[in-house]
C-alpha cells in the first residue's frame, strides 16, 4: 500500500513541521514520499493523493485552524475509493511550557 505525506505547513521544509515528519519516518523505521503544499498547486497534489493507500497530512495549528494552503488542497480532492486512509497530525506551537499534539486517524 502506496504511503504519501503532506507537509502543511507555509514554511515547507524549514518549519517545525518537517521535524516531526521525520521524527514519525524514523520511529516507522521507513521513508515516504513528502509533498510540499506551499510549494506545488493544490490540484496537483490533489492528484497525487489519488495513487496512495495512505495519506499522513501533518499541519501546524497556529490560530486553531488549518493552513488556508491545507484547505485549499482537501477542497481539490475527490472522495476517498475503498480503503484509503487518512491522518492528520497537527501540531501547535511552543507558546506554552507544554505542546500541543495530536493525531486523528480517519
Amino acid at each position: 500500500m502506496k504511503t504519501l505525506i503532506l507537509n502543511g505547513s507555509p514554511r515547507a521544509a524549514q518549519g517545525n513541521t518537517e521535524v516531526f515528519i521525520r521524527q514519525f519516518m524514523r520511529g516507522a523505521g521507513q521513508s515516504c514520499p513528502v509533498r510540499y503544499v506551499a510549494k506545488e498547486p493544490a490540484s496537483e497534489i490533489a492528484q497525487a493523493v489519488r495513487g496512495c493507500g495512505e495519506l499522513l497530512v501533518f499541519l501546524p495549528l497556529y490560530v486553531h485552524a488549518m493552513p488556508g494552503i491545507v484547505l485549499k488542497v482537501f477542497e481539490q480532492m475527490k472522495p476517498a475509493a475503498p480503503g484509503q486512509k487518512l491522518v492528520l497530525w497537527c501540531s501547535r506551537a511552543l507558546q506554552r511550557p507544554r505542546s500541543l499534539n495530536f493525531w486523528c486517524a480517519i
